[in-house]
């Protein structure tokens, strides 16, 4: 059943999706930054779902702190495992993107 949800909820997504933000850019300008942001944060959740397996192989080393939690954000555990100094070399090289576009993003991020 999951599998079945998971394709209508992609159909229904590509479908709709596009014409909500069409309409949304045009009838509230100036909410579109802050709109783009939670949209972020909802697709950083969604990965973290999607991923576990991958980025718990790839990103970290011995950690205690896992992905796969959808109410945190990749960029959180992310954080949680830079703290704790368990980031793997491809992992740190991650946080580093994200430090350009905004210092310490991952460890200010963690809990969201």
């Amino acid at each position: 059943m999951g599998v079945l949800y998971f394709i209508l909820s992609v159909v229904l997504y590509a479908i709709l999706a596009p014409l909500g933000m069409i309409y949304g850019l045009i009838v509230n300008v100036k909410g579109t930054n802050n709109k783009f942001t939670r949209f972020a944060e909802c697709i950083d959740r969604a990965g973290n779902v999607l991923c576990p397996e991958l980025f718990n192989k790839v990103l970290i080393k011995n950690s205690q702190h896992l992905f796969g939690d959808g109410r945190e954000t990749i960029s959180s555990v992310i954080g949680r495992n830079v703290l704790a100094g368990t980031l793997s070399p491809f992992g740190k090289r991650i946080n580093g993107l994200l430090d350009r576009v905004k210092k310490n993003h991952s460890v200010e991020n963690i809990g969201f």
